[in-house]
């Protein structure tokens, strides 16, 4: 079996893999793994491992692979809005200071709407962030938990492109130099945006939802 894009598993002893069937934990030792090294585009190990059946073992009395699933997307989505919230900061910062016909970048109004525009993404990060940790903490319906943190997941996804984008059009010619720290962050936000399931793994489980719950059902659900 292969498993591919695993965080720094070329310095980890042992790794959980999580599937429809439960969790399985893999010794990264036994003689029937190898360990394929890749990077993902922020430069981090996200490496390729291949393992044999005897070096892995199935766990039981553990929780459930959708809880585990959601609580590392939770924790992605909240990595994303970290790397966000650095952008933003970095943006306003240099078009606040960098001057243009002797006065402030800021000054712009195309260059304020675009800075707010990045702002907005965090806000909406940070909403559907704490939504989800509500979901996550009441430890009630498993079904909205994962509803809560697929949302988080699409919103976060979607505002690290924005936000990316947007950074760097502000920045113009200094936002791709390698001294400028910007890339610190926007290559996290490329590499971080699809991490425990792409966008569009996400939206479609969010859409599959949705049409089980049946018009009256969704309409609760919204509303409620």
């Amino acid at each position: 079996m292969t498993v591919r894009q695993v965080p720094w598993a070329r310095h980890a002893s042992h790794l959980l893999v999580v599937d429809a069937a439960g969790l399985t934990l893999v010794d990264l030792a036994h003689e029937s793994v190898d360990v394929e090294e890749v990077r993902n585009e922020a430069g981090e190990p996200r490496d390729n491992v291949t393992f044999g059946r005897d070096a892995a073992r199935s766990l039981e009395a553990v929780p459930s692979p959708a809880a585990v699933t959601n609580r590392l997307a939770l924790l992605w989505s909240a990595a994303v809005a970290g790397a966000i919230e650095g952008t933003y900061r970095l943006t306003r910062d240099y078009v606040n200071s960098r001057h243009q016909f002797g006065a402030p970048l800021i000054k712009i109004p195309a260059v304020a709407a675009l800075l707010a525009t990045v702002k907005v993404e965090l806000v909406q990060v940070d909403a559907s962030l704490a939504r989800a940790r509500r979901e996550m903490t009441d430890e009630g319906d498993l079904r909205r938990a994962t509803a809560a943190v697929g949302s988080a997941r699409v919103v976060s996804a979607r505002a690290a492109t924005v936000a990316a984008r947007l950074s760097h059009q502000l920045h113009g010619a200094m936002g791709i130099t390698a001294e400028y720290p910007l890339h610190r962050h926007t290559t996290r936000l490329w590499a971080w945006r699809d991490e425990a399931g792409s966008e569009l793994e996400w939206a479609t489980g969010l859409g599959d939802m949705a049409l089980s719950l049946g018009e009256e059902g969704l309409w609760d659900a919204l509303t409620n």
